[in-house]
């Protein structure tokens, strides 16, 4: 089970964190509980965390929202089944992805073969699995995380593809949690950047992923060129709050703070650093003498999911504080709580193929008779039955006739697999999903049995 991508590696790390986490100072209603309100976050981190609630702070908090207003609107990148290209994302972007990929060729000779005997050989280095970042430099809110799959499982959009790949079951964790995974939640855009854009299969590197960012994992000039640029996009970036996902993008990040000599102080979960490979809490960036970022380590959703469990120990309690960081990071911003406990907990049922998401309360308190809740959110197609049939079997505080019911009305209301597609023609939801149609009808149709992949019929 991982601990942190930080410590994994490291028992005597692991085993201190376990140790620290029995002192948490926050309740376990605190920390699962889905009906916290935003105020109610806010007083808990601060109670822990006295440092985020100065007035300095709070003449920040001010700025970042104040910034908020004057971003960009949001938009989602219109995706292709076969795609030539990157869609365009931002204007500014779309000119720093031009320069960046026509570089990254150069470092690659036309006459070179690539052969088994190569160090690299198990890179595919192809410009069409490179990742475009979304969002635009002018936004209040950035995130910075590590690279992307080139698990033809865990995307549809393996060719030309952008970061915001709601077929990724990560990607698709990580904007639910934040309101940017459809389009009528939030109404300005979010900047979003990979450490390292190449499409990577990690059961394929030597020695392990904890190995990827080493020296000599990767081709030098490379790994070199895209940090570059990915430090080049965190300076030119105007985003008051950063988001840095995951610890190859924390290790980045402290990377580039060093490097670029920058004002900072670091807050540490337990008050200090307690081992070499630590991962902050947080990192406060100043400029003039006023607090210019704030940044916040956040767990990779993939840690997340698999600590997730509905029995908690100190490691689900981990999981769950940090969430309720990531809870504050996005009150501060937005001015309210979005999902809380969505990524730590089992409280809710969710269904990428379709992005659904429901809390689980309307299943422990569905009647047929009295409260059917449930018949709107059955409305759609449902492409994995035995989801929903594992999540009741194992929900608490159901009761044993309520299963049955529940899945007669998903019968009774669930949009047929053969009119699965037709269900995206809908102008609702059309709206809803916007340039993301192109993704969930790659993904019914994979379902469906088809082959479905935006691999580009030139490449």
């Amino acid at each position: 089970m991982v601990i942190d991508d930080a410590v994994a590696e490291d028992p005597e790390a692991a085993r201190a964190e376990r140790e620290l986490w029995l002192y948490l100072p926050f309740t376990d209603q605190e920390l699962t509980d889905t009906t916290l309100s935003s105020e109610e976050v806010v007083r808990m981190v601060e109670r822990g965390y006295p440092a985020l609630a100065t007035s300095a702070m709070a003449d920040f908090y001010q700025s970042a929202r104040e910034h908020l207003s004057t971003s960009p609107p949001l938009t989602i990148s219109v995706r292709e089944k076969y795609p030539t290209t990157w869609p365009t994302t931002n204007t500014a972007m779309d000119g720093y992805w031009g320069q960046a990929t026509d570089a990254e060729k150069a470092l690659h000779p036309p006459d070179h073969q690539v052969d088994s005997t190569d160090d690299f050989a198990w890179l595919d280095m192809s410009g069409r699995l490179l990742v475009k970042p979304c969002g635009s430099p002018n936004d209040s809110l950035m995130v910075l995380s590590s690279y992307p799959t080139a698990d033809v499982n865990l995307t549809v959009h393996l060719a030309y593809g952008t970061i915001d790949d709601m077929s990724n079951p990560s990607m698709w964790l990580l904007y639910s949690k934040m309101g940017f995974h459809v389009a009528d939640i939030r109404e300005h855009s979010m900047f979003h950047v990979d450490v390292f854009p190449q499409r990577i299969d990690r059961k394929t590197v030597p020695g392990g992923e904890a190995t990827l960012f080493r020296a000599g994992t990767l081709p030098t000039q490379l790994r070199r060129h895209w940090q570059e640029y990915a430090f080049k996009i965190i300076s030119c970036s105007e985003a008051k709050v950063l988001l840095v996902v995951g610890g190859i993008a924390a290790k980045a990040y402290m990377t580039y703070i060093q490097e670029n000599e920058i004002e900072h102080t670091v807050l540490w979960t337990f008050g200090k650093k307690r081992f070499e490979q630590e991962i902050p809490l947080a990192w406060l960036q100043f400029e003039a003498g006023k607090i210019r970022r704030l940044a916040f380590a956040i767990p990779h959703p993939e840690a997340f999911s698999r600590n997730r469990a509905s029995v908690l120990t100190d490691i689900q309690r981990k999981f769950a504080f940090r969430e309720r960081i990531f809870d504050y990071c996005l009150v501060q911003l937005f001015g309210k709580i979005h999902l809380p406990c969505f990524l730590s907990t089992t409280g809710y049922a969710y269904q990428l193929s379709t992005g659904s998401i429901l809390e689980m309360s309307p299943f422990r308190n569905f009647d047929a008779k009295k409260n059917d809740t449930l018949s709107d959110h059955f409305r759609r197609p449902t492409l994995d039955t035995a989801s929903l049939d594992k999540t009741l079997e194992r929900t608490s505080r159901i009761d044993e006739k309520q299963p049955k019911a529940i899945l007669k009305v998903r019968a009774a209301n669930n949009v047929k697999p053969s009119d699965a597609l037709t269900y995206y023609q809908r102008d609702d939801v059309k709206r809803k999903f916007t340039g993301c149609i192109a993704t969930y009808i790659l993904m019914t149709s994979k379902a469906l049995g088809g082959k479905a992949s935006s691999i580009s019929k030139a490449g």
